[in-house]
């Protein structure tokens, strides 16, 4: 909590002052979470100080929020690219990056818990940043990167709005940025330095080398025949264990025959809605094996689908 807490101020995130009488004021919590290895080692405990958002209103808080997500076909195919032309692949992550964007409008939040002002505990923070929660904050960081890299010479995709790259003479550099991770590709490693230098004079970045691991995808860079393999058991071990479905039985057919689905079967209760939200997570499974993309695109999660997931599951 406490680096958390440094790197806010450091960044000149809010500054304090008396409570307004015509605006709300929204409030703040503490995210504690364990960060794990793909080996499932523990890497390290994380703090993150996130903003209530939901409690902003549009038109006064905020008002546009879209940013552009990496699309992962994109990633699959640069991933593909730099394993046929024998590219190093680097990756590195910025740190605290919602915090460098510039709010447009003023925005009133109480002061952290454990971490109130001792002379003015009455006084609430006006954000001059954006913070963590607040609904404008990922459009915001988007579009300051974006500018950072086009001042230093990199062309955004037109197919995809997260691809930027860069020719350097006879060399070229590939940036995939999502959010705050991002991929340097090159076929010079020197020229994967000097990116990396660059980013650091304007952002806090974490230096993690040859490309390990990204959204839930282990990379071996070194497979057979030069070749690059993706992995999701950690990712596939994750969701059966919140799901409590790792003793299930193995089946060797994707489908039941005596299944049947009808469109009056979407849920509609809480445990329903929580297994469509395992539907999705199911389909992040997809980024490393797109032969199984066909199974069960339904929108409306129904019973008999709970049972198809469940044989998904064993099979994957």
């Amino acid at each position: 909590m406490k680096s958390e807490i440094e790197s806010i101020n450091e960044k000149g995130t809010w500054i304090l002052v008396p409570r307004p009488k015509d605006r709300q004021v929204i409030t703040s919590k503490w995210l504690l979470r364990r960060k794990l290895n793909p080996d499932r080692s523990l890497h390290c405990h994380k703090a993150r100080l996130v903003a209530r958002g939901f409690n902003q209103v549009a038109g006064i808080d905020f008002h546009e929020t879209f940013s552009p997500t990496l699309i992962i076909t994109s990633l699959r195919t640069t991933i593909g690219l730099a394993a046929q032309l024998n590219l190093y692949i680097h990756e590195i992550d910025i740190k605290t990056a919602f915090l460098n964007g510039d709010l447009d409008q003023p925005i009133y939040m109480e002061q952290p818990k454990y971490f109130k002002d001792i002379k003015n505990p009455d006084y609430v923070c006006l954000l001059k940043k954006t913070l963590y929660g607040l609904k404008q904050s990922p459009r915001f960081w988007y579009f300051m990167l974006h500018q950072f890299l086009i001042k230093k010479g990199y062309k955004r995709l037109k197919s995809d709005q997260n691809l930027y790259t860069r020719h350097i003479g006879t060399h070229i550099l590939i940036l995939v940025v999502y959010v705050d991770d991002i991929l340097i590709i090159s076929n010079r490693v020197d020229h994967i330095k000097t990116a990396k230098e660059k980013l650091a004079t304007t952002f806090s970045i974490t230096d993690g080398g040859p490309l390990h691991y990204m959204l839930g995808i282990e990379f071996n860079l070194h497979g057979p025949d030069n070749n690059i393999q993706l992995c999701q058991r950690k990712f596939a071990e994750d969701i059966l264990n919140k799901y409590q479905m790792m003793d299930l039985k193995p089946s060797h057919i994707p489908n039941a025959p005596q299944l049947s689905f009808s469109s009056g079967m979407a849920p509609k209760d809480p445990q329903g809605i929580q297994r469509w939200k395992l539907n999705n997570a199911r389909k992040c499974l997809e980024s490393c094996k797109p032969r199984k993309c066909c199974i069960m695109h339904s929108t409306k999660f129904m019973q008999p689908h709970w049972l198809f997931i469940n044989i998904f599951a064993d099979l994957y």
